[in-house]
């Protein structure tokens, strides 16, 4: 629940412990965090993990497209379920502080009687944090989570960390995505082992990728950066 939840994990605890009687039932993905204590949302017990695709293309642009599993720009996903009793989530244009129509990508803010009431002894952020007002004069007050998302057909999507979003080209991009997707571009490249981030050059936001090498005097260097730049491009 503290992070986005991958398919892929999902997919490869089941294949390992499936056999020994693990039910793939039993993950339970959810959505929360600390100033909520702890649950913001989630599913039903007995229920499997919510999957669904989407196109990559159509998120890089913050709009929600669900595609075929097998479409060519497909990215799986996998829901966090629906507010808890009394809980509220909306998604809000972190810019202009209005909520946004379905269909969209933006800052999941959280109000509920779980929220607490501020950080210890940090008026300004818990100001900032936990009074939160949508724009056109709400006396509402939401936590802003810092965490981007969508809510799709009544389930909760999270998609990646509000400061943590690279944008290139006008295109957002978020850095678990591009891990994976340079873990996955040559042996050499261990898994779970590397950071994406952007550095601003010359004014343009430009990406960083740093990545560990298993056993790097094996392989040659070159062929494994070629590969990683195909499988980014």
């Amino acid at each position: 629940g503290a992070e986005p939840v991958r398919p892929e994990t999902i997919d490869a605890f089941v294949e390992t412990f499936g056999p020994c009687g693990f039910r793939r039932e039993a993950f339970y993905p959810a959505f929360g965090m600390a100033e909520s204590t702890l649950l913001v949302s989630g599913g039903h017990r007995d229920d499997p993990p919510v999957e669904r695709a989407f196109s990559a293309c159509a998120l890089a642009r913050a709009e929600v497209v669900p595609v075929e599993p097998d479409a060519t720009d497909a990215k799986r996903m996998i829901g966090c379920g629906q507010p808890i009793p009394r809980g509220e989530i909306v998604i809000v244009d972190p810019s202009s502080r209005r909520p946004l129509p379905p269909g969209r990508v933006g800052e999941i803010w959280v109000r509920s009687p779980s929220v607490g009431i501020g950080y210890y002894n940090r008026p300004e952020e818990t100001r900032r944090v936990f009074g939160a007002r949508l724009a056109g004069g709400s006396r509402r007050r939401y936590l802003r989570t810092g965490d981007l998302g969508f809510i799709h057909d009544g389930e909760l999507f999270v998609a990646g960390r509000l400061k943590e979003l690279i944008i290139l080209g006008g295109r957002n991009y978020y850095p678990q995505d591009i891990e994976h997707a340079v873990q996955r571009a040559h042996p050499a490249l261990k898994g779970d082992a590397g950071a994406a981030f952007s550095i601003e050059a010359d004014g343009q936001e430009q990406l960083v990728v740093v990545q560990e090498i298993v056993r790097p005097k094996k392989w040659n260097l070159e062929e494994v950066l070629r590969a990683v730049r195909i499988e980014l491009a």
